[in-house]
C-alpha cells in the first residue's frame, strides 16, 4: 500500500483524518459524526465498506457519492500505474481493496475537506487504511471476528486494531472489558496518545423513559426522536459526542446542532425497514457480536412479535455460533439459505445444518422469501453483501 501511494504522491496526507476501527458500529459511529461536523458547516469527506446499494457510496463528499465521471477519471489514471507495478514486481500488487483505498485518497486530494473520516476495512495493522496520520482514532469495540487475520483472542485483535493509532494524538474508545482496554491503552502510552475510555471518561445515563445525560457534554439526548432508537445506535451516538470534543474547540460545539444530527441520522441496512405488507427489515450483523445485539433486540420485539429471519453468512464466519444465537429464540422461525457472490469468497454451505436442527433450507434466499412473506414479519441478516443483494430486488419504499 506505501509503495502504490509513494507512486501516487503520497495523497493520504493532505487531509486531517478521523481513522475509524472496531468490530461492530463503525458506521453508525462515523455517520453519527459525520452528520454532527456537517451541522455545524464544515466540509467532510468520508470512506466506508461495504457499500450498500452502489459502489460510489464508499467516497463521499457531504453525502454526495463521487460521481461515475470522477470515479472513472482517477481509475483511468491510477490503471496504468497498478499494472506497472503488477509487471515490475508481483509481490507488490495491490489488491482490490488496496486501490479502492488510494482511489479515495486521490479524490480527496483533488477535493480537499475540512476532515476526512475514514472507516477501515478489517482494521488493524495490515489494513490498507492504517497509512494515515489521523488526528483521532475511534476504537468502537473490539469483538472475535477475521481471527485468521487478526488473531484468535479479543486481546490479540485489540492489540491489531490499536496499531493504527497515531503517535501524540487522541483515541476514544467504546464499550470494551478490561482486558481489551489495557492492550489498546499499552499502545496509546507507547506513543504518547490520550485516550478516552466509555464508563470512565465519557458515556451515557438514563434519567427518565427515554431520555439519557450524555456524560461529560451533560447533552440531554431524547432517544424517541432518534430515527435509529436502541441501546446500541445511543452507545454509538455517545461515541461520535465524545470524539468531537478531540475534533473542535469546546467554544464551536453547539448542543442543538449535535442532537438534531443525532435525531435524523440513519444508516442503510442496520434496522431498516425497506417494505410493508409484509414488513421487510435488514440487517448487516455479519459475526457472533453483532448477531448477539440483533437478538436482543428481536427479544425486545422491536421487529413485532412474530419474525422470519432469513439467515446467510460467508464460509469465514463463526457461522454455527451465529445459527445458535438465533435458534433457540421462541420469537422466530429460522431460515437458513444462500446469496450470490462476485468474489472468491464462498458462503457457508448450510443445508445439513437445517436437516439437524430441523428448520427450513433455501437454495435461493428469494425461494426462502417467497414461501415467507405471507407469514410473518421478515429479517434478512448474516452479511451486509447479502442485505445489499436483498435490498436491490425486493421492492423497496420509494425515496
Amino acid at each position: 500500500m506505501k509503495n502504490l501511494l509513494n507512486k501516487l504522491d503520497n495523497p493520504q496526507f493532505e487531509n486531517k483524518t478521523i481513522h475509524i476501527v472496531g468490530t461492530n458500529g463503525k458506521g453508525s459511529t462515523l455517520t453519527f459524526l459525520k452528520n454532527i461536523l456537517i451541522g455545524h458547516g464544515y466540509q467532510i469527506g468520508t470512506f466506508i465498506s461495504p457499500f450498500i446499494v452502489k459502489f460510489n457510496e464508499r467516497i463521499s463528499f457531504n453525502n454526495k457519492s463521487i460521481s461515475d465521471d470522477d470515479l472513472e477519471d482517477i481509475v483511468n489514471f491510477i490503471f496504468p500505474i497498478v499494472k506497472d507495478i503488477d509487471n515490475s514486481n508481483p509481490d507488490l500488487s495491490p489488491s482490490e481493496f488496496e486501490i479502492i483505498t488510494a482511489i479515495m485518497f486521490i479524490y480527496f486530494k483533488k477535493n480537499p475537506v475540512d476532515y476526512l473520516l475514514i472507516e477501515a476495512g478489517i482494521g488493524g495493522r495490515d489494513d490498507s487504511t492504517n497509512v494515515v496520520d489521523s488526528i483521532l482514532t475511534i476504537i468502537t469495540n473490539v469483538g472475535l471476528d477475521h481471527t485468521k487475520l487478526l488473531g484468535n483472542t479479543v486481546e490479540k485483535i485489540a492489540e491489531n486494531k490499536a496499531d493504527v493509532i497515531t503517535k501524540n494524538t487522541n483515541v476514544v474508545v467504546g464499550k470494551v472489558n478490561d482486558s481489551i482496554f489495557e492492550k489498546i491503552n499499552q499502545v496509546a502510552i507507547s506513543r504518547n496518545a490520550k485516550i478516552a475510555r466509555f464508563n470512565q471518561d465519557y458515556g451515557f445515563k438514563k434519567i427518565d423513559q427515554a431520555l439519557y445525560k450524555i456524560i461529560d457534554q451533560n447533552f440531554i439526548l431524547d432517544s424517541n426522536k432518534m430515527l435509529m432508537n436502541n441501546q446500541v445506535e445511543i452507545l454509538n451516538a455517545t461515541v461520535a459526542i465524545e470524539a468531537l470534543k478531540f475534533i473542535l474547540d469546546e467554544k464551536l460545539i453547539d448542543e442543538n446542532i449535535v442532537l438534531e444530527s443525532i435525531y435524523k441520522t440513519t444508516w442503510p441496512g442496520r434496522y431498516e425497514k425497506i417494505n410493508s405488507n409484509p414488513d421487510i427489515y435488514i440487517d448487516g450483523a455479519h459475526n457472533l457480536p453483532a448477531i448477539k445485539e440483533l437478538n436482543n433486540m428481536i427479544i425486545q420485539g422491536q421487529f413485532g412479535n412474530k419474525l422470519v429471519v432469513i439467515l446467510a453468512i460467508f464460509e469465514d464466519k463463526d457461522y454455527l455460533d451465529m445459527i445458535y444465537e438465533l435458534l433457540y429464540n421462541k420469537n422466530i422461525e429460522l431460515v437458513l439459505t444462500n446469496f450470490n457472490v462476485n468474489e472468491n469468497r464462498p458462503t457457508a454451505k448450510l443445508n445439513n445444518y437445517a436437516k439437524k436442527f430441523e428448520i427450513d433450507f433455501y437454495e435461493n434466499w428469494i425461494d426462502a422469501y417467497e414461501s415467507k412473506k405471507n407469514k410473518n414479519n421478515i429479517l434478512f441478516t448474516g452479511s451486509l453483501l447479502f442485505i445489499s443483494e436483498v435490498r436491490k430486488k425486493l421492492g423497496l419504499f420509494k425515496n
